[in-house]
């Protein structure tokens, strides 16, 4: 932190911290000229505590608006990559419940059991954890859940990537729908 000092009247006063420099400056204007609030801001524009909050308030909204334009093509993105996120959750039924149903076709049965078979053997023989994986199914009515996209420049192994903030970068889209 700046150590800030001014002298006005032959008073000298040292600032270490933003509250001491609002506080002192409030004293010294009440003692220089009681009642006068041009004094006040006087003292403030002397000390520089209005250009410091100007210059970061300034810096929070050059940030702010960095952040937001960079973020407008990423917004429909995050938006549709959350809501159909979220329509998986919500269509998600126990396995056990699903097989327990009479009108499930046979070929989806088969797939079901033999989700919960392979599960079984993973817990019992390979000592994966016995925790809440595969043991829920959402019929979504469309081919795939997640259509996901990769791409290269012409002639290029080398994948294109995608930076987000907070997330970072990667080498793919997923989307839930395929337009």
């Amino acid at each position: 932190m700046s150590r800030r000092v001014f002298t006005q009247d032959s008073i000298l006063v040292g600032f270490t911290t933003n509250f001491a420099v609002l506080v002192q400056a409030i004293r010294i204007a009440g003692f220089l000229h009681r009642g006068n609030h041009r004094a006040l801001l006087w003292v403030f524009f002397k000390v520089g505590l209005v250009q410091m909050i100007l210059r970061r308030a300034f810096l929070g909204l050059a940030l702010g608006c960095a952040f937001l334009l960079g973020a407008c093509s990423t917004g429909a993105y995050f938006w549709q990559a959350t809501a159909g996120h979220l329509s998986v959750l919500a269509a998600a039924e126990n396995i056990d419940e699903v097989l327990s149903r009479p009108d499930v076709p046979e070929k989806l049965r088969t797939q079901l059991q033999y989700v919960q078979e392979i599960r079984g053997f993973s817990v019992d023989n390979l000592g994966l954890p016995d925790n809440r994986s595969y043991r829920t199914y959402a019929d979504l009515n469309r081919a795939y859940a997640v259509w996901n996209v990769v791409a290269s420049q012409p002639d290029s192994l080398t994948l294109e990537t995608w930076c987000f903030p907070l997330i970072g970068c990667i080498s793919y889209k997923g989307f839930y729908s395929e337009s």
